[in-house]
């Protein structure tokens, strides 16, 4: 309208003001209504985080493992909300995850700043180079598992920001049992006592095929000895190894596990459904088996005159010892790890090192097993170490 008044100069001064008071009124009135004003778009915070992450990131964080991906990527839209630093996620499904990361590095090809890393492989990463030292582990005293802590150390020196864990425990039909079983044995010594409903087809359950729960039936004969960086040595003594094999070769029959059909899924599958009297399962299936008649407990030893023990997975953070942005790659870790641990396991089913303040009997459990559990050695080497044990165990099936 101003341009149509511009354009015309003989149109008298009464007529003008009364243009303009027209112009005033009819662009200046919406502005002030509630309405229009509740009409303007909001973003969301992921809406938000999504429209920065198109004109580029601060950082990038590799991780291997699909069941992280919700806790991931709340936790950056979380943390762009927060902080106003873009995080870029990339799941990165490779059979040698650190060689790829030390390739990207050196290739300078989007290598990640941060990255998620299973303990185990602590070494390997140090040794290519792609570690950096966490200068906050102070923070994590006296906050998260002692397990946890030690499990991000090599060296002397604190690398890992700690996350989560995974350890054995044994679940039991509480309905069927009197009272919390002590030992396998005592499990097998009831069971020849007293029947079990006629659904019941398995006295007890687990994976055979995986070596983190074969390690149990062993785990008091075995010794580990880091001789030097890369290499480590196992040993056995020969005495407690040869009791351990003979009560686990003595103890199938009663077992009678599907050697042919039988995994983790399965196993989960047969305690929901009332199947197996009792089941060795890791706390990261805990989420899976929500289901009443069932308790888990820490796995009890083999009989009285043989222990167990459960071996301890730790998943961690590491910032790259390339990134440029070295402060906020450790801030952004330090944030996954601590801050946003309370979200962890319902959004992921791990449990997180750092115990909640609101944690139910599982949750406790899980971590007392956690803190009572055998580090997974933690060397360049360490397949070798699972494969034979792997032999060892399936050769009494």
């Amino acid at each position: 309208m101003k341009r149509k008044i511009l354009a015309i100069g003989c149109v008298s001064i009464m007529l003008i003001a009364m243009a303009a008071k027209i112009s005033e009124t009819s662009v200046y009135q919406p502005t002030i209504t509630e309405d229009t004003e509740s009409m303007a778009p909001v973003m969301t915070a992921e809406e938000a985080y999504e429209a920065a992450l198109n004109n580029g990131a601060d950082l990038c964080f590799w991780y291997d493992d699909e069941a992280y991906e919700a806790f991931f990527k709340d936790a950056v839209v979380s943390y762009y909300d927060k902080e106003g630093i873009v995080v870029k996620l990339c799941y990165v499904d490779v059979i040698d995850y650190v060689g790829e990361i030390y390739d990207a590095t050196m290739a300078d090809d989007a290598f990640p700043d941060v990255y998620l890393l299973s303990g185990e492989e602590l070494e390997k990463a140090y040794l290519y180079g792609v570690a950096k030292e966490n200068e906050t582990s102070e923070a994590y005293e006296g906050v998260v598992a002692e397990n946890a802590i030690n499990a991000s150390i090599y060296g002397n020196k604190m690398y890992g920001y700690p996350l989560s864990y995974n350890v054995c425990l044994l679940a039991y039909n509480s309905q069927y049992f009197t009272e919390q079983p002590a030992s396998l044995q005592a499990i097998i010594d009831y069971s020849k006592e007293n029947d079990p409903d006629e659904n019941v087809e398995y006295l007890l359950e687990w994976d055979v095929h995986d070596p983190f729960y074969d390690f149990l039936f062993v785990s008091e004969s075995i010794v580990v000895d880091k001789t030097e960086a890369g290499v480590m040595e196992v040993s056995y003594d020969d005495t407690m190894l040869e009791a351990s094999l003979t009560f686990l070769q003595e103890s199938l029959e009663s077992f009678s596990i599907p050697i042919d059909t039988v995994s983790e899924r399965s196993v989960l599958d047969d305690v929901v459904n009332g199947k197996t009297l009792c089941a060795i399962i890791d706390s990261d299936s805990i989420k899976d088996m929500q289901t009443s008649g069932y308790e888990v407990i820490e796995f009890p030893k083999l009989n009285d005159e043989i222990g167990a023990h459960s071996v301890a997975l730790t998943d961690m953070l590491v910032v790259n010892d390339f990134t440029t942005d070295e402060n906020e790659a450790s801030a952004f870790a330090t944030f996954l790890s601590l801050e946003q641990s309370e979200k962890l396991w319902e959004l992921s089913g791990h449990y997180p090192v750092k115990m909640q303040d609101n944690a139910g009997n599982h949750e406790m459990t899980a971590y007392r097993a956690y803190e009572n559990a055998i580090l997974a050695p933690n060397s360049h080497d360490e397949g070798g170490f699972w494969v034979d044990l792997n032999e060892m165990i399936t050769q009494y099936f």
